[in-house]
């Protein structure tokens, strides 16, 4: 492991992009601690702390290093067991199953030398990993206070938070103890996977069963990153950017290679939105990392509960979510292992981080319950089965699991048809029995094609009885497209000078700025000027005024208010937190230049060959990984901070 270099600058950019300290301190803390115990000592490996759970009804793998040629010696709730370790000092002990229950003491005796784990649970140990949805904090989530109370005061819910911790080359070192949860450690750990822990603990069956949380994911991630860098990304096809300075496969190398080999009782996975760029690759994708972490876990049927991407409405060009929904729902399909939690019907789509984790908590645990604990419960919504195209209609079969379809409000929406041609156009949709529903459009008299919910953020209608949304599908095989190409665009606000013309998308961002024709902002998803979060940038929803001059978008908290002039750009952001700064940052288009040096808060010029811009207003200026000017500068609580665009021109 390239432990200065890759340390240097993990630290910097986890700086860059408010990393919060604690994450950014236990990374450090992993890349920078000696390579191996002291020769002849004896140990269990990183993996087994105080205060863990081990997995229950499987055969037990618990390793560790001592002495070369030692017997090693493994106790634990009455069972013994012995190994040797071998010329590298590296040994492993199988012991046999365990039921339910705790705490025990895990001892190692070997030579004289003793090592012990204590407080440790016996139960269900799930793996929870993803990108920023997954990573998202249970303090941040909507109505926390109730559940973060209730993890703590559960006496069989045990905490692992991986630090982000990326390596060149796999690794078998991990600094993440395990913990009993408290106030601190439960509001920073994964939101979405402490919900599933409640909701299991609600059930009549599991209730009484430690679970153990591993909780290994980092926002920005592509799927490429949780996968060995063997076999190669197919030629020819474009690979995932760096994120916070990581490459792929390095968080496979980090932060799931030190895992290998721990007993689990399943995977959650929420991820896609980073690989909406590209979603004809995902599915493969998925099942290629699934396949390798269930031998990784010795398991090669090891579960894997999939959220399937929420509704989402901003328009990023050429990322197609409808497409990952598909590809996910493709996977879930080809492994009767790999089951879907849908969420299209999230209430909160102009969020890219919805708020609601509960609701995806409760939808992962109602799968588990059916499929790990075999629980007689509905867990799924309505899947479609067949389409059968009868005249002007086309009627949809589902499986609904034993529950009935149903609408979730009056009508059916969300439907589409399309005759040989391939164009869809609006469908009206009703009820033909318990199981099916029968389309019609005028604009399609010869139905071919239909599809359901394909849209970045639908209106999705049909349930079942047990109220749970109907999956996205549609009939057609044809290659998925950019979302704009799929969906009727929000509005854009576009104003047009002599000198210039600005764009600023439904969310509140500037996204484009061209001066004399050329573009100086960057056209990427996350590009222009924009709020940042500790999740990345997020939208202001709120379009609260609009005139031929000037137009605001806020949150409720932090308010931007766009100024136009002939020949200059202000942008007012004001903070209306009262708790602490807000940080704004503004990415350049990559072929931008700066022209002289660079002073926090006074002008710099930019530009492209003889167009220039002048910005004011500014703190930090650097370059990005991928070579674009990142501008930032932070809005103290209850402050108003101005940034100005001059357009000089040629």
């Amino acid at each position: 492991m390239e432990t200065t270099d890759l340390s240097a600058e993990l630290s910097k950019s986890m700086t860059k992009f408010k990393i919060p300290a604690a994450i950014l301190a236990a990374a450090l803390t992993f890349a920078l601690q000696p390579s191996s115990a002291r020769a002849g000592t004896l140990s269990f490996a990183p993996v087994f702390t105080d205060h863990m759970v081990l997995q229950r009804d499987q055969p037990l793998r618990v390793w560790g290093r001592a002495a070369a040629g030692t017997e090693v010696s493994i106790r634990v709730a009455g069972q013994t067991k012995t190994a040797m370790a071998d010329t590298g000092g590296r040994w492993k002990v199988t012991v046999p199953a365990l039921t339910a229950g705790g705490p025990f003491e895990v001892v190692a005796t070997a030579d004289g030398e003793s090592a012990k784990v204590a407080d440790v649970l016996v139960g269900d140990v799930w793996l929870c990993s993803g990108q920023s949805n997954m990573q998202f904090a249970l303090k941040d989530a909507k109505d926390s206070k109730e559940a973060i109370a209730a993890a703590v005061a559960d006496p069989k819910l045990r905490l692992m938070t991986v630090p982000v911790a990326p390596s060149t080359v796999p690794s078998d070192r991990v600094n993440a103890p395990w913990a009993v949860p408290t106030e601190k450690n439960t509001s920073d750990f994964a939101a979405a996977a402490v919900y599933f822990a409640l909701a299991l603990h609600r059930s009549p069956t599991e209730r009484d069963v430690p679970i153990g949380l591993i909780n290994s994911s980092l926002g920005g991630s592509w799927v490429e990153y949780w996968i060995p860098a063997e076999p190669a990304l197919p030629r020819g096809e474009p690979k995932p950017v760096s994120v916070w300075g990581v490459k792929p496969t390095y968080l496979y190398n980090g932060m799931i290679a030190p895992l290998a080999g721990v007993n689990l009782k399943g995977a959650l996975w929420y991820q896609g939105e980073s690989n909406a760029s590209q979603p004809g690759q995902y599915a493969g994708l998925l099942r290629k990392m699934i396949a390798v972490w269930r031998k990784d876990f010795e398991s090669p049927t090891l579960p894997f509960y999939v959220v399937q991407l929420p509704g989402y409405t901003d328009d990023i060009e050429k990322y197609s979510f409808a497409g990952v929904r598909d590809a996910e729902a493709a996977a879930a399909a080809s492994d009767p292992d790999v089951h879907l939690a849908v969420t299209i019907d999230s209430s909160e789509s102009y969020l890219l981080h919805p708020h609601d984790k509960k609701l995806v908590g409760d939808r992962l645990a109602l799968l588990a319950r059916r499929y790990s604990y075999g629980e007689e419960v509905v867990a799924d919504g309505p899947i479609y089965k067949a389409a059968d195209p009868k005249d002007d209609a086309m009627r949809i079969t589902f499986d609904t699991h034993g529950s009935p379809l149903t609408a979730a409000r009056d009508g059916l929406d969300g439907f589409e048809l399309a005759g040989s041609d391939g164009m869809y156009w609006n469908a009206s949709g009703q009820l033909d029995g318990p199981d099916a529903v029968l389309l019609r459009s005028s604009h399609v008299p010869a139905p071919q094609f239909a599809r359901y919910a394909w849209q970045a953020a639908p209106e999705a209608t049909l349930t079942n009885a047990a109220g749970l949304p109907a999956g996205p599908f549609r009939t057609d095989k044809a290659e998925p497209q950019p979302m704009m190409e799929v969906q009727e665009v929000p509005l854009l606000r576009r104003l047009t000078t002599k000198k210039y013309t600005a764009t600023v998308n439904p969310g509140g961002w500037l996204t484009g700025l061209l001066v004399d024709g050329r573009q100086m902002l960057s056209p990427n998803h996350q590009g222009g000027i924009v709020p940042l979060s500790g999740f990345g940038p997020y939208p202001l929803p709120n379009c609260t005024l609009a005139n031929a001059t000037q137009i605001s978008f806020d949150d409720n908290n932090l308010r931007f208010t766009y100024r136009f002039e002939a020949e200059v750009v202000y942008v007012d952001i004001h903070n209306g937190n009262k708790d602490g700064e807000s940080p704004v940052r503004c990415m350049l288009a990559s072929n931008v230049e700066k022209f002289g040096d660079f002073a926090a808060n006074k002008p710099t010029s930019f530009g492209f060959k003889q167009t220039r811009l002048t910005i004011d207003g500014i703190e930090r200026c650097e370059k990005s990984n991928d070579g674009n000017y990142d501008l930032q500068t932070r809005v103290p609580a209850g402050q108003t901070k101005t940034i100005t665009f001059r357009m000089d021109g040629r």
